[in-house]
């Protein structure tokens, strides 16, 4: 009886203690005071992403050498919480850069994605869009 006690005390733990939740879900990913800069030498991004249903908020920068945004990626941008993912990738197709959000919290991992027309982002090293929006699944509508 007392080993059947402990290992069920233990079992708990472990689960109490892993960073993946297989009961969460990701819907959608609110994007706040996002902003884009430039020196004329980086580039310097950051937002603060809000993971709904459960509103679990983390902060994320970035920053890219040149005088404006990476033609294909930024590459993933570090996030207070190294298990949520986000990057600005090239659209051509659309005219408009691609956000993704990764939330890998989660088993399975969710992504995300916002579309923001390059008509936001004058002259390729700014951002004059909203600077709150949020990203869903599926393929994402163009904003802006």
């Amino acid at each position: 009886m007392k080993f059947t006690a402990l290992a069920t005390a233990l079992l708990s733990t472990l689960a109490a203690a892993s960073p993946i939740d297989t009961r969460a879900t990701t819907t959608s990913a609110q994007l706040s005071d996002f902003k884009l800069s430039s020196d004329g030498s980086s580039i310097k991004y950051s937002t603060t992403i809000t993971l709904l249903p459960d509103n679990y908020s983390t902060k994320c920068t970035h920053s890219t050498a040149g005088a404006t945004i990476p033609p294909t990626t930024t590459g993933y941008w570090t996030c207070e919480d190294s298990r949520v993912w986000i990057r600005l990738n090239d659209s051509p197709t659309q005219n408009a850069y691609r956000v993704t959000v990764q939330d890998v919290r989660v088993q399975p991992p969710v992504l995300l994605v916002a579309i923001l027309s390059k008509n936001n982002f004058p002259g390729g090293n700014s951002y004059t869009g909203p600077s709150s929006f949020t990203a869903t699944g599926g393929s994402g509508v163009v904003i802006g």
